[in-house]
């Protein structure tokens, strides 16, 4: 996607729900949505923070069709772009960051800098850094990440727990397909290339 995810109910219709309150928001461990400073004025610009328990909730914050990507797939995502170094100027948007070092938003991911939300309720970063859940646990509490900064090119991957609040993207979950032009000259396999493991029956 090409935004930050702004949905409230999961894919099977279960609502997700909304801690606006610091104390509340610390004492979660089930999936929760807040808007940056608690001010829904900044939802259009940068979206919505979701807890851990929401990235990595079964019932799906991304639309049927989408999920959030893993720690693996955001890895490639960068290796493609040109390493942790300096995908982040690829990835980030041209506008709306305090200061914005080294940007082209070349692979049209169009970052916007929504800020964090701290795992004791407070706010930090809007306008200077973008943070976003992986699927990816790194320890039983914790899960991967990504974070971008208003000052450089870095892609930065961290890890922290799962009452923080940060941006979601979706990833469109592609389906294998096989093409067949001519029998003669074999099949077409796609995505070409696919990461992880393929298995296909030809019977």
């Amino acid at each position: 996607m090409q935004e930050n995810l702004k949905s409230i109910h999961c894919n099977d219709g279960t609502s997700i729900s909304l801690t606006t309150d610091s104390i509340l928001w610390t004492g979660l461990s089930s999936p929760s949505y807040t808007y940056y400073a608690s001010d829904s004025n900044n939802v259009g610009a940068y979206g919505l923070l979701y807890n851990g328990y929401a990235a990595i909730d079964p019932c799906g914050i991304c639309p049927s069709g989408w999920s959030i990507p893993s720690d693996s797939a955001w890895t490639d995502m960068v290796n493609t772009l040109g390493g942790e170094s300096v995908a982040g100027g690829a990835l980030k948007d041209t506008a709306v960051w305090i200061i914005n070092s080294g940007s082209t938003n070349s692979a049209g991911f169009t970052a916007k800098p929504g800020g964090f939300r701290v795992a004791n309720g407070g706010y930090d970063y809007l306008t200077t850094q973008a943070r976003f859940w992986s699927s990816t646990m790194a320890t039983t509490q914790n899960a991967w990440s990504r974070v971008l900064y208003f000052n450089n090119s870095t892609v930065g991957r961290l890890n922290y727990h799962l009452k923080n609040g940060m941006s979601v993207r979706c990833v469109r979950n592609l389906t294998l397909g096989i093409e067949e032009d001519n029998p003669l000259q074999g099949f077409h396999i796609f995505p070409n290339p696919a990461s992880n493991n393929l298995s296909i029956d030809l019977g």
